[in-house]
């Protein structure tokens, strides 16, 4: 079998992720794709795998040129030593790596070269995105990121930015509302107290949910209302400093509340973009609050307990980060560049 495979990061240190890289020699391919079938799984030109790495670990598979595969296992250095002992067992021969473009019949018409050194560093920034990404929708971004048709776009790529790191949602209103409920019944537990009356939480309370494939940190606040409890007043300033310094508010009111708007401080909501607020009717199975407008596109009527309204909430609320174009965009994901921004090294720390 005229297939040879290479190490392109360094032996013998750790790291999140190891890239090997496979070279077939024949001029249509056919041997790396019976080296591949045997080592790990098919993947066609131009696209991206998770498979099983010659039996030893669950990686990534990328072919990024008609000769040529990249496989992506754990980076520790016992994991790196199996998958060389299995890739010479299968017959592969090892090799040094191989830079500079190929040539046309090698790599494929239409298909542009890609040199060891730059595939290597897109493909651990790739795995390393993998490895810390905790919303589901980034998955399929960061797979298909290696067969982009179109260049990067960097106002997308910002909005993608919060599918690596989850953006803050707080929940602000007038006390005995449905806050918490809400919190509870996204979280799918008792996460916040609960209690038909005012000055229930004082402190912010926080969980970490899936909403429509976007992670988000969402934090419940104590009810805003006058009081003389100076313990009760501060719990409601942090809260309000809280919601302020938060990525997106969810304004919340129920029936018998007033309008939420007109019950937050101005100078809280003055410092919110309209298009980082909407605004929520709470115990919708209660009734409709007068200060309800069913045809504004930010505002929404939940019922926790019904579950009337919850999933078109929890849409809205990606599509405040993450637009439905920016999922079906041909565009690339510049990954490399997202970690920078958000001071995430290749160990997944955050600097």
């Amino acid at each position: 079998m005229s297939v040879r495979w290479a190490l392109l990061t360094p032996a013998g240190v750790a790291s999140p992720v190891a890239v090997i890289e496979l070279m077939g020699e024949g001029p249509d391919g056919d041997d790396l794709e019976a080296a591949l079938a045997r080592v790990a799984a098919s993947c066609p030109v131009g696209s991206v795998r998770h498979a099983e790495i010659a039996g030893v670990d669950r990686g990534v598979v990328a072919r990024p040129a008609q000769g040529r595969a990249l496989l992506m296992p754990h980076g520790g250095p016992a994991i790196v030593r199996r998958v060389a002992q299995a890739l010479e067992a299968a017959g592969l021969a090892r090799s040094g790596p191989r830079s500079g473009p190929r040539s046309g019949a090698a790599r494929g018409a239409g298909v542009p070269a890609m040199s060891a050194s730059v595939s290597a560093a897109l493909s651990i920034a790739l795995s390393t995105a993998l490895s810390i990404a905790p919303s589901p929708l980034a998955v399929d971004l960061l797979l298909s990121s290696l067969d982009a048709s179109e260049a990067p776009d960097d106002a997308r790529d910002r909005r993608l930015d919060h599918l690596l790191w989850p953006p803050t949602v707080a929940l602000l209103g007038p006390p005995n509302v449905g806050k918490s409920t809400l919190l509870n019944t996204l979280a799918g537990r008792s996460a916040a107290l609960v209690a038909d009356r005012p000055g229930t939480t004082l402190d912010h309370v926080g969980v970490r949910i899936d909403a429509a494939g976007l992670v988000c940190d969402v934090v419940d606040t104590p009810g805003v209302r006058e009081t003389g409890d100076e313990v009760e007043q501060d719990a409601i300033r942090r809260g309000l400093a809280q919601a302020a310094a938060a990525d997106l508010v969810l304004v919340c009111g129920d029936a018998a509340s007033p309008d939420p708007a007109a019950v937050v401080p101005p100078s809280v909501l003055s410092g919110v973009p309209t298009n980082r607020r909407l605004t929520v009717a709470l115990r919708a199975d209660l009734g409709t609050p007068a200060w309800f407008d069913g045809d504004a596109a930010n505002m929404h009527a939940v019922s926790a307990r019904s579950g009337r309204g919850l999933e078109a909430l929890v849409t809205a609320v990606r599509r405040v980060f993450v637009h439905d174009d920016d999922l079906t965009s041909p565009a690339g994901w510049d990954v490399a560049a997202a970690l920078e921004r958000l001071g995430l090294g290749t160990s997944g720390g955050r600097r």
